[in-house]
C-alpha cells in the first residue's frame, strides 16, 4: 500500500506544474531591480550614504512587489486546482498542503486529465486507486496531481502554467 503525504514543498509544487519559482524570479530580475533602483535616484551624489539608502529603499519596494506578484500568481494556481476539487494552501514553512471537500470528485477530475492525455487509461477511480495500490482516493489524487499540468493542452483551455504566467505577467506590468 502506498501512503501519500498530503503536502509538498513549494519548490516541488512549482516543479510539478512547470511554474516559475520565487528563486527563479529573483535570479531573472535582480539586474533589472538594481538598474531600476539606481536610475530612480535623482539629484543625489552617487555612491554616498544617502544614495545607497535611496537605492536600497527602492530595491526593497520593488522586491516586495515581485514577492506579491509571485504570491498572487501562486494563489491563481490554487484557485485553478480548487475548481478541480483540490484545495491547496501555503503554510508558513513554504509547504503546500492539499485538502478536498470530496476526494472522489477530485479523483474524477484527475481521471479526466489522465485519460484525456491518452498515455494511460483508467476505467474508474477504483482502477486508479488499485494501480498503486493507494490508501484511498486522497492518496491516488495527490499522487497524480501532476497530470493537471497538461489539462489545458488536452481540453483546449487555460492550463495551470498559463494561469500562473498570465497572472504574473499582469502583475509585472504594474511594478
Amino acid at each position: 500500500m502506498i501512503t501519500t503525504p498530503d503536502s509538498v514543498t513549494l519548490k516541488k509544487y512549482c516543479s510539478m506544474f512547470g511554474i516559475t519559482t520565487l528563486d527563479q524570479l529573483v535570479e531573472m530580475n535582480s539586474d533589472w531591480i538594481w538598474e531600476s533602483a539606481v536610475s530612480s535616484v535623482e539629484g543625489v551624489e552617487p555612491h554616498t550614504k544617502e544614495w545607497e539608502e535611496q537605492v536600497d529603499s527602492i530595491s526593497e519596494e520593488l522586491w516586495s512587489k515581485v514577492n506579491k506578484a509571485f504570491n498572487a500568481s501562486l494563489e491563481a494556481t490554487f484557485k485553478y486546482l480548487s475548481m478541480l476539487g483540490v484545495d491547496p494552501s501555503l503554510g508558513e514553512d513554504d509547504t503546500i498542503h492539499f485538502s478536498s471537500p470530496n476526494w472522489e470528485e477530485a479523483g474524477q477530475a484527475i481521471l479526466e486529465s489522465i485519460n484525456g492525455y491518452g498515455l494511460f487509461y483508467y476505467d474508474d477511480l477504483e482502477d486508479l486507486i488499485s494501480c498503486g495500490p493507494y490508501d484511498g482516493a486522497k492518496g491516488a489524487v495527490i499522487s497524480h496531481l501532476h497530470w493537471h499540468k497538461i489539462r489545458g493542452e488536452v481540453y483546449g483551455d487555460r492550463g495551470i502554467q498559463e494561469v500562473f504566467d498570465q497572472c504574473l505577467e499582469n502583475r509585472f506590468r504594474y511594478l
